[in-house]
């Protein structure tokens, strides 16, 4: 089982209190990561708190593969296949493309994506045009389809 942790930035109750939107993305991160910290600070400091929510994946619903038999995976992004998976968005868009292999090719075949590997470099995302102008990386990963064995749960409520 994988463990990762979403930041909602409120304290008012967030859609997955009530039911996970299929086909919306769900970010995560790590805990105590970059992101992990920096939307909790985000969330005090600009919406008055936020909920921490934990989610648990089991290892079944992970591969490393970027062909993978089944739709209901999550690509886990790692050294041995970062190279593989840029060469790819290099194939789909090229160098002089404006959309994310993210947009098509992700969303295509996966459940989601993980980037939580901390050796991965984070010039990956700007690399994959992921947001080139953006001064901060996007979230280490996110499930846009959620099964019964996938685990989200409230954890913790911030009011600042």
């Amino acid at each position: 089982m994988s463990v990762f942790y979403h930041i909602h930035r409120s304290t008012m109750k967030s859609d997955i209190d009530k039911e996970f939107k299929k086909g919306k993305a769900l970010f995560f991160s790590k805990k105590e990561s970059f992101w992990h910290d920096f939307e909790k600070h985000l969330g005090c400091e600009t919406y008055g708190g936020y909920i921490e929510y934990k989610i648990t994946i089991p290892q079944k619903y992970f591969t490393y593969s970027l062909k993978p038999q089944n739709k209901n995976k999550i690509l886990k992004l790692t050294l041995k296949n970062i190279k593989e998976f840029i060469k790819l968005h290099e194939k789909h868009y090229g160098d002089n493309s404006d959309k994310s292999l993210r947009d098509d090719y992700i969303n295509k075949y996966f459940i989601g994506i993980d980037c939580t590997d901390p050796k991965l470099n984070n010039d990956l995302y700007r690399k994959l045009k992921y947001n080139p102008d953006a001064q901060l990386f996007p979230p280490q990963g996110y499930i846009t389809e959620k099964y019964k064995d996938i685990i989200i749960e409230r954890v913790n409520l911030v009011k600042s």
